[in-house]
């Protein structure tokens, strides 16, 4: 009896052993295990749905405006083929009007 009296009087803290040692007390990690366990649950029944569905709605949208951009992109490159060849012509035409020109004033 005496030596427990003496070892809670002394204010020299007793070693500690093991994971305590470390100064983790394994009460308090199962205590967050199981609430990090719980948050996680809650997340996934509640939560995690509507983000995934928001983000695959999101990388549909973005899919579909690259694709928009890609059709844009070929027909901007079709009509300035269109543009260049109407401009072809219309140089041919204005040349011969001006030889034209040329040949009625010589």
């Amino acid at each position: 009896m005496m030596n427990i009296v003496q070892l809670l009087a002394s204010t020299e803290p007793a070693e500690s052993q093991g994971i305590a040692a470390l100064g983790l007390s394994p009460l308090a990690i199962l205590a967050q295990g199981i609430t990090f366990l719980m948050f996680f649950l809650l997340v996934k029944k509640f939560a995690l749905g509507k983000i995934v569905d928001t983000i695959e709605t999101r990388r549909k949208t973005i899919e579909e405006s690259l694709n928009k951009a890609e059709e844009l992109n070929k027909q901007n490159e079709e009509a300035e083929k269109r543009v260049n060849a109407l401009l072809g012509e219309a140089r041919k035409e204005s040349e011969e009007i001006i030889k034209r020109a040329v040949k009625k004033l010589v």
